[in-house]
């Protein structure tokens, strides 16, 4: 057992960004739950209140299909991002930490899982320029019509997507010559 740890210590440490990311995050998380739950008792903007409902977006037909969109939309942006990145670092542990130490804080840096309201200052401006938020806010209509995603959410994940796009298609032909 001491054999396995003591390689695959050997083999972190051979690949810095790993080892950085590893004991980075942690720390960032802790810094975004503390700031993030601290108004998670009261959710301002919903008419019943309930947590559950506010988390589970698009239980309908109509909305099931606007979460879907806004997910596929969200996942053609970050796919082509992730995909970017596997051909240029060649490392797919490196983009595996790169992708969970980008993604899980941005998840929650949106209203994923608070009311933007219910949210510190600072996190709802940095929500304004997240896509998973812009995705959120677009899946979240589908369920509660009264809360319609802005104009900007909607443009700005459909831009997200084709820039996802386009960067994942110019790095596969950079990557082929």
């Amino acid at each position: 057992m001491l054999n396995v740890a003591a390689r695959l210590v050997r083999h972190s440490m051979r690949n810095p960004i790993f080892v950085i990311f590893t004991i980075i995050q942690p720390l960032i998380w802790l810094l975004l739950f503390g700031q993030l739950f601290g108004g998670v008792a009261e959710l301002p903007g919903l008419e019943d209140g309930e947590y559950t409902t506010f988390l589970t977006p698009g239980l309908g037909i109509p909305g099931l299909l606007i979460a879907l969109a806004a997910g596929m939309l969200l996942s053609l942006g970050v796919g082509g991002v992730s995909n970017a990145l596997a051909l240029v670092l060649r490392n797919e542990q490196a983009v595996f930490s790169i992708l969970n130490f980008f993604s899980l804080p941005m998840t929650f840096l949106s209203s994923v899982l608070v009311a933007k309201t219910a949210m510190p200052q600072w996190i709802q401006y940095v929500a304004a320029f997240n896509p998973i938020d812009w995705a959120v806010s677009v899946a979240r209509y589908g369920y509660y019509p009264t809360l319609q995603p802005s104009f900007a959410a909607v443009t700005l994940l459909s831009l997200f997507a084709l820039v996802g796009l386009l960067f994942g298609w110019f790095s596969v032909r950079v990557y082929s010559e």
